[in-house]
């Protein structure tokens, strides 16, 4: 179980991308109400796919949003900028495939860690690390760019 206090997330790992291939890291992710995703975010070669289990979701792909209730599947083509919320008073459960695997549980036990508000120095080298699994697109280019510096100047090489 993967843990984020800072987001209300609470994640089980259902299938890793070692059992697959690589090919897919399935996961039923528990969020307390009021719960959010860290960051508007985008996934650069990888799918998502969302299934609504228990609770409401809301789930902003692009400039559209939706509300995803048992039984709604909704899917995050790569490259697509998403976030999302539990919009309902109790908790919401969804089951979530990432096509491919990629490193992205790694990704999400580093994020957990992270905390509510990471230094600086910290998003920089997760960004830089995860650059393959994840990217921030509300991070104006010049932002991102000192980002991945700062990440090769501590050390930390790109992941892509």
């Amino acid at each position: 179980m993967i843990e984020n206090p800072a987001s209300g997330e609470q994640i089980r790992i259902l299938t890793t991308g070692e059992e697959t291939g690589g090919q897919l890291l399935a996961f039923e992710l528990h969020l307390e109400a009021g719960g959010h995703v860290p960051a508007s975010h985008l996934h650069p070669a990888q799918e998502e796919t969302f299934s609504g289990l228990q609770g409401r979701l809301r789930l902003r792909v692009g400039r559209r949003v939706r509300v995803l209730c048992p039984g709604d599947v909704a899917t995050v083509p790569a490259g697509v900028a998403h976030g999302f919320s539990n919009s309902g008073p109790g908790p919401a459960v969804v089951r979530v495939e990432v096509r491919p695997a990629l490193r992205t549980a790694e990704m999400l036990e580093a994020a957990a860690l992270l905390g509510e508000r990471p230094s600086p120095l910290s998003l920089a080298r997760f960004l830089s690390y995860f650059a393959a699994e994840v990217r921030a697109p509300l991070l104006p280019g010049v932002v991102a760019r000192v980002a991945r510096m700062l990440a090769r100047l501590c050390g930390e090489s790109s992941a892509s």
